[in-house]
Formats: C-alpha cells, structure tokens, sequence
C-alpha cells in the first residue's frame, strides 16, 4: 500500500484472522490493498472464509456433530426431559437449540482460533465466552438456568478432560526416517485417546440403559433397554480388544518399524471402514424397539419422523469415519515413500 494502514487497523485484523492462517491473510491484505478503506473492505470479505476454512480443518464438521449429539445427551436430562413443563411449553425447542447451537459454534470457532502450531488447541477466551454466552442465551430465552448451566458445564468439564492431551500437543515435523518413531507414538497416543473417550461414552448410555431397564415395566420396553445393554457392552468390547492401540516396538530398525506403523496404519482404516457393523448396528435392534413401542403414545408420524432423523445421524456418523479412513489413506501413501531409506 502506498499509505501503510493504521495500526489500529492491523491490530483488528491480528484478532479476527486465526492465527493458522495469519501469515499468509495478513500479508495478502497488505499486498492487496490500496487504501485503509479497502483494506478493511477486503478483510470484510475474505474473513468469512478464512475463518470457515480453519473450523473445517482444526474442528472439523464431524466434531462439532458430535458436539452436538454430547451436549444434547447430556441437556435433555439435566433438564428433565421429557416430564418437566418446560417441555409442554411453546417453542420449547427453539428455546433449548439456540443456547445449544451457540455452544456448539463457540467451541468450533474456540478451536478455529486456537494456536497454530498445536491443531487441536483452543483459544481459552473463546472458548469460555462461548460457555458463558450459552448460559445467557439460557436465562434470557426462560429455560432453567441452573439444569442448563450443569449440562453445559458437565460437557465442558469433559471436553478438557478428554481433549487435554491433544490440546497441548505440539505439531509433528514431516514424517521422515528420523521423525517415524514420534509419528507412530502419536498415532498410537491418538488411538489410546479416542477408545477413553468412546469408552467413557459408553459407560453413559450403559448407566442410562441399565437404570432404564430396571426403572420401566413394560417388557417390550424392557426388552429394548436390553439390547441396548448388549449392543453397548458390544462396542465397548470391541473398542478395547479389536480396536486397541498396540505398544510401539523400541530398538529396532527402520524397516521393522516402518512396517509396524503401516500394519497398525491401515488395520485402524478397516476398522474406521466397519464402523456400520460394529458401531452403528449394535444399537439399531434395541433403539427400533424402544421408537415402536410408543411409551407416550406419539403419533405414527413423530415416530416417523424420529427414526428417519436418527438414521440421518448414523449416516452422517458413517460418512466422517470414511473421512477419517481416507486420511489415513494419505498417511499410508506417505509411510510408501520410506521404504528402502536408510
């Protein structure tokens, strides 16, 4: 620019750009503009972007999916769904998902906002305005604040417990022969942290479904709450012995470790690409009995409705595993191009 732009102008651009991709925006806003008025006009138009590009990248849409389903598992009962009178209240649930999907935005852009060279890391004043900000929304829209603020709170307590690992976790140099050893430790690390995570979610919804089956007495209910039981213990099983992380072999040569790495490399892909069978089916008996059964005598077409939403989660469940197993396509592409190295 002929004129440099004020620094008060670049300051505001430093604070609404990510810091991933600073360097480059900050740079090309200089190089593109003219004047102070078109540069904030060109920062008006390239930050949408910029910001949606890191939250499809750092929070990616699977997560905050399942963000979602989380915080929403965790809300309906702290705000005692479906017997409180709340939920024979008007808009009730315009009221509950605008809380909900300010959470769920906040801690995407928490992420998108996070430092640059750890991936998973939040940016903390983001990420507890976005709480603060939901419990607000909460008092201001009349659901009850302290059941919200206990669900909320619940999930972020969770978050920080599950995710702490990842969030202080520093960006791997390019996998080379020198940087596999830290590559396969991670992946494993990655591994051992999703089954604690999964592992945790299911001991949730097996309190919920064993509490539920001694609590309800119909015994089509029952039956239901049942296979809900087997198909938990199912994926937990699973998840601990099939989908495990193994121990990274030490003191061996780079051949031996390369190839361990790409065995457990696409061994984890398989396993993302079964997902249907061994993650989503389980759950499929129990929940199609629990719809039809009716406790509260819906009618034909909520049930309707219900079963063609869930199946629309499941379907959305199956496709960010294929994601994720296409990514792990990339590392396996990648962990080629070593063989022979010395």
């Amino acid at each position: 620019m002929p004129d440099s732009p004020s620094r008060r102008l670049e300051r505001l651009a430093e604070l609404l750009i990510p810091p991933a991709s600073a360097e480059h925006a900050l740079g090309d806003l200089a190089e593109s503009s003219r004047s102070n008025r078109e540069y904030r006009r060109n920062l008006i138009s390239i930050l949408p972007r910029v910001v949606w590009y890191q939250i499809r990248r750092r929070a990616t849409l699977g997560g905050m999916v399942f963000n979602t389903m989380v915080t929403t598992l965790v809300l309906a009962p702290c705000l005692g769904f479906p017997r409180a009178p709340l939920f024979a209240e008007s808009w009730v649930a315009l009221r509950i998902a605008i809380p909900l999907a300010i959470w769920v935005i906040g801690s995407a852009l928490a992420v998108a906002y996070g430092p640059c060279d750890k991936p998973r890391g939040w940016n903390w004043t983001v990420y507890l305005g976005s709480l603060v900000s939901a419990i607000l929304a909460v008092a201001v829209l009349g659901v009850p604040v302290t059941g919200a603020a206990l669900a909320f709170g619940i999930v972020f307590g969770l978050s920080i417990a599950l995710t702490m690992p990842l969030n202080t976790h520093s960006a791997l140099p390019p996998l080379s022969i020198d940087s596999l050893p830290a590559h396969a430790q991670h992946f494993q690390r990655t591994i051992w942290w999703r089954n604690l995570r999964e592992s945790v979610a299911c001991a949730f919804v097996l309190l919920w479904s064993v509490s539920s089956f001694w609590s309800r007495g119909g015994l089509v209910q029952r039956a239901g709450f049942l296979l809900i039981t087997a198909g938990v213990l199912f994926v937990f099983v699973f998840l601990n012995a099939r989908a495990a992380s193994r121990t990274v072999p030490r003191d061996v040569d780079a051949d031996t470790l390369r190839g361990f790495h790409r065995r457990e490399v696409v061994r984890q892909r398989d396993i993302l690409l079964a997902v249907p069978y061994w993650y989503l089916l389980p759950f499929v008996p129990g929940t199609l009995v629990l719809v039809f059964s009716n406790p509260h005598n819906q009618p034909l077409a909520a049930l309707f409705v219900f079963v063609v939403v869930l199946a629309l989660v499941f379907y959305g469940i199956w496709r960010v595993n294929v994601w994720a197993a296409r990514r792990l396509d990339e590392q396996l592409l990648k962990i080629d191009t070593l063989e022979g190295q010395p």
